[in-house]
Formats: structure tokens, C-alpha cells, sequence
């Protein structure tokens, strides 16, 4: 008879007003953005003009001048070890047991290099545009 008091005083409620209402708790999505987004990695780049591409997948040294929208071969995803196979998570169908066959994959997506500066060079740039 208590336990039907309880159930009774707690008004149900939707998922969507729950949400609202508990902004902060943790959920699956925000968990899993949190996993896409990984880990911040320590930009590198060189008073030489070189840069290190922070790309998974790739991690070519390469000048920053040159970089152009297709400069770079890299994975979409993190790569996956698992039972002695290694693979990344967008190319689950490329597996390698061997770890350099594993980093010889080629990348399936194609893009600039990135080197963890380009909203500095975009500030920078756009200052100089404004002088």
C-alpha cells in the first residue's frame, strides 16, 4: 500500500520534458559525443613552417604552406584492437593482425592536414585582412 502511495504522489512525465528538466544528467549521446569528440592532442607545429598532421591515420610532417583541401589520407574513426586484430572503426571490413600492416591501412576519407592551429591562423588572418 506504501509503494502504490509513492508511485501514485510521483507524476510521470516525458522523456523530453526529463530532459529538460535534468539538462545535466548524463546520457548515452552525450557520452557518446564525448567519445567522437577524443581526446585534445597536443598541437605541433614548427618555427620552420612544418607541421605534424594531428589526423588519425596519417601523422605526416608536412608544410603548413602547402596544405590544400586534399593534402591528407586519414580515418574518420578511432582505430579498434580487438582479439589480436587491429582495424579502424570506419574501415571495420580492413582488418590487419600485424601492427605496421595496421598503419599501412590507406585512410578512406580525404581532406587538409590538421595541425591544431587553424583557428589561430584564421584569427591571425583575418587581423591581417582588417589592418
Amino acid at each position: 500500500a506504501m509503494a502504490e502511495a509513492a508511485e501514485a504522489a510521483t507524476p510521470v512525465v516525458s522523456a523530453a520534458e526529463y530532459a529538460a528538466r535534468n539538462a545535466d544528467a548524463p546520457s548515452a549521446a552525450k557520452s557518446a559525443a564525448k567519445v567522437a569528440e577524443g581526446p585534445k592532442r597536443p598541437a605541433v607545429r614548427r618555427t620552420d613552417g612544418t607541421a605534424k598532421c594531428l589526423n588519425q591515420g596519417c601523422r605526416q610532417n608536412f608544410v603548413v604552406a602547402d596544405n590544400h583541401a586534399a593534402a591528407c589520407s586519414y580515418h574518420k574513426a578511432a582505430p579498434v584492437f580487438h582479439d589480436g586484430g587491429k582495424f579502424w572503426g570506419c574501415c571495420p571490413e580492413r582488418r590487419a593482425m600485424d601492427f605496421d600492416d595496421f598503419l599501412k591501412i590507406k585512410g578512406c576519407a580525404t581532406g587538409p592536414h590538421v595541425h591544431g592551429w587553424e583557428e589561430e591562423d584564421a584569427a591571425a588572418a583575418a587581423a591581417g585582412a582588417d589592418a
